[in-house]
């Protein structure tokens, strides 16, 4: 049975924190800066969109920090499509042995050695090529995207290293079943009254307005 890890560092005019992980992954200006994966215990090393999807179409497994960002884009900006039964999300793990899902964080209480632990340039590096310039564009440094390559391939060595590290490696069957169920939900949406819901803040708008008209009157 073949594990395949992986981590996607990506860049795009979209901010995820705003939109959230399917509408970056679906905005057009999202695109793919680097792929780092390895085989169970092998070297990692970064490989274009051609070799990943060589390799996800091998692999029994594949294991990813916060994975659902990762099906994702290979899903919405690669087109690669794949199972949700196909994936485990490495931070589920870490929650369900109650430790935090956040990969830094979790390399600090696991102890890791500062050659598994999360890269501290990743923050710096984000900021200069995963989001636009003042211009729109984005910037083009062999050097930094060097460095990136590194800082992608070191995501991947602290996950795997917090991985070996964990208590507890087993998802009970309404854990796993709910992670996956989360997976899809984020891709498919959740059905809404778009109607009903912008009466709703009209509505409270006009209140909130009558309601400090009648506080202004009594003061």
């Amino acid at each position: 049975m073949r594990t395949l890890w992986l981590d996607l560092e990506t860049a795009s005019k979209a901010d995820i924190k705003r939109v959230g992980a399917w509408r970056y992954a679906s905005d057009p200006s999202t695109w793919v800066r680097t792929i780092a994966c390895a085989w169970d215990d092998e070297p990692v090393e970064t490989v274009d969109s051609n070799e990943l999807e060589r390799r996800v179409r091998q692999a029994d497994v594949i294991r990813a920090h916060n994975a659902a960002f990762e099906r994702d884009i290979l899903d919405r900006v690669l087109m690669i499509d794949t199972p949700v039964e196909l994936w485990e999300d490495t931070a589920a793990f870490a929650a369900a042995c109650g430790l935090p899902r956040k990969l830094e964080t979790l390399c600090v209480v696991l102890k890791l050695g500062r050659d598994a632990a999360k890269d501290k340039r990743g923050k710096r590096l984000i900021k200069l090529l995963s989001e636009p310039m003042s211009d729109g564009t984005f910037r083009r440094d062999p050097v930094l995207e060097a460095e990136f390559d590194e800082y992608c391939c070191q995501d991947v060595e602290a996950m795997r290293a917090c991985w070996y590290r964990l208590p507890d490696k087993v998802l009970t069957p309404i854990e796993r079943r709910i992670m996956q169920i989360d997976m899809r939900i984020n891709e498919r949406g959740v059905a809404t009254d778009r109607a009903l819901a912008i009466a709703a803040r009209d509505q409270y708008a006009a209140l909130v307005a009558g309601a400090d008209d009648a506080l202004a009157d009594l003061t």
